[in-house]
C-alpha cells in the first residue's frame, strides 16, 4: 500500500511540473526567457546522452483523463531564423501540413490573433468531406530579441476530447543554436476513453512511444503503448515537422517544398518502429496532392470525426 501512495505521488508530481510549464510564461513575476535558460540547464546531460542521436528530450504522463508531453530540443539554426519562420500563422500551417494526420490547414485573422482551421484525418489519402474539421486560436504570445513564445488552443477535438493546449518556447544558445521547448496536452472524455479502447485492442495494439518502463510480467524494459505512446509519436511528428519546415530554406523558394517533404519522411525514418506508417512514394504522393488542394483553397465543413492517433 506504501509503495502505492509513492507510485501516486509520483505521478502527480509530474503533472504538477507539467502544468506548471504551460502557464508559468503567463505569469508576469518571472523572466520567461531566463526560465527557458534554467531549463536547458536542468536537460543539458539528457540532451548529450539519449537514444534519439540527437540533443533532444521526451518525456509523457497521464493521469485521469488528461494527458501531456513535453519536448526540448537544441537545434542549429539561429534564434532569428526560427522566431521569424514561427512567428507567421501561415507558416505554421505550412509546418503542420507535413504531418501524416493533417489534411488541410487555413489561417485568418481574428483580433489580434489568428484562427488556425485544420482537417484531420487517416495516414492516407481521403476526402475533407471525412476530415474531422477543428478550429485551433493561434496566439503570439512574446516575439523579443531573445524569447519567442507561441500558444495554440482549442477547446475541443475528435471524439470529444478538449482541453488541447501547444504551447512552443524559444531562446538563442549562442549565434547559431537555437534551444527549443514544445509541449502538448489533452484532455479526453467518455466517448474518446470508448475510442481509444477500442484502437490499442485492434489496429493500435502494437504502436509505441519512445518512453520505457519495466514489463510488469517479464521485469524487461518495453516501450510504453496506449495513450502516452500516441501522444509521443504526435509530438514528436511535429517536432520533426518543425524541423524539416527549416531545413526548407536551404533551397531556392521553388523547391522548398519537396525538400521538406523528403526531409520530413528522412527524419521519421530514424525511428522506424514508433513512426514508420507508409512508404516513401505514399507518403510524397499524398501530401503533394494536400498542398495542391491547400493552396487552391477548397476548404469544406465536415461533420465527421477522425482518429488523431
Amino acid at each position: 500500500m506504501k509503495s502505492q501512495w509513492i507510485i501516486v505521488f509520483i505521478v502527480c508530481c509530474l503533472i504538477a511540473v507539467l502544468c506548471q510549464d504551460m502557464a508559468y510564461a503567463r505569469n508576469t513575476g518571472t523572466n520567461p526567457a531566463a526560465l527557458m535558460h534554467e531549463r536547458y540547464q536542468s536537460v543539458r546531460m539528457a540532451l548529450k546522452s539519449n537514444p534519439f542521436g540527437q540533443p533532444l528530450h521526451l518525456v509523457s504522463s497521464r493521469e485521469a483523463d488528461h494527458t501531456a508531453a513535453q519536448l526540448s530540443a537544441v537545434l542549429d539554426h539561429p534564434f532569428d531564423t526560427f522566431a521569424e519562420a514561427f512567428k507567421t500563422a501561415d507558416n505554421w500551417c505550412e509546418l503542420m501540413m507535413l504531418h501524416l494526420n493533417i489534411k488541410y490547414c487555413d489561417a485568418e485573422e481574428k483580433g489580434p490573433n489568428h484562427l488556425l482551421t485544420v482537417f484531420v484525418g487517416r495516414k492516407h489519402e481521403q476526402p475533407l468531406e471525412s476530415a474531422y474539421r477543428g478550429e485551433y486560436d493561434y496566439r503570439l504570445v512574446a516575439a523579443g530579441p531573445d524569447y519567442l513564445q507561441i500558444s495554440i488552443g482549442a477547446d475541443k477535438g475528435p471524439f470529444q476530447t478538449r482541453n488541447y493546449q501547444i504551447l512552443l518556447e524559444a531562446v538563442p544558445l549562442d549565434h547559431d543554436r537555437t534551444f527549443i521547448h514544445f509541449a502538448y496536452a489533452y484532455d479526453f472524455g467518455v466517448l474518446a476513453r470508448a475510442a481509444q479502447s477500442l484502437y490499442f485492442r485492434t489496429v493500435g495494439r502494437d504502436k509505441v512511444g519512445f518512453t520505457t518502463i519495466e514489463d510488469p510480467n517479464s521485469g524487461q524494459r518495453i516501450y510504453i503503448g496506449g495513450v502516452r505512446g500516441a501522444l509521443e509519436r504526435n509530438i514528436m511528428r511535429y517536432y520533426l515537422a518543425l524541423q524539416a519546415y527549416l531545413n526548407g530554406f536551404s533551397e531556392p523558394s521553388a523547391q522548398r517544398l519537396e525538400k521538406r517533404l523528403l526531409e520530413w519522411f528522412a527524419l521519421t525514418e530514424r525511428y522506424p518502429l514508433q513512426l514508420r506508417e507508409i512508404g516513401r512514394n505514399d507518403y510524397l504522393h499524398m501530401k503533394r496532392q494536400e498542398f495542391e488542394r491547400q493552396q487552391s483553397g477548397a476548404e469544406s465543413l465536415s461533420p465527421a470525426g477522425a482518429v488523431i492517433w
